[in-house]
């Protein structure tokens, strides 16, 4: 149902991973969206890009090209 298209430096382990998807499928009206990053990414620029863990989904009109999902009706 989502494709994820992302870079070969990106690190995310098993379980964050399944813990986008569940979150995406949670929304279903989300057609595409990027994990955030942490402190230590580089060439992260946008404020909002970070990872901030008040929130579990923020929307941005942005999506980093470094790691974006797509929803699979969309391809």
């Amino acid at each position: 149902d989502y494709v994820w298209v992302v870079d070969d430096d990106v690190r995310l382990s098993t379980n964050e991973i399944s813990r986008m998807f569940d979150i995406l499928r949670e929304h279903e009206q989300i057609k595409f969206a990027c994990p955030s990053f942490d402190k230590g990414s580089d060439g992260v620029w946008r404020f909002f890009d970070g990872h901030d863990p008040r929130f579990k989904l923020r929307f941005t009109n942005f999506v980093e090209c470094t790691a974006p999902v797509l929803k699979s009706t969309m391809l």
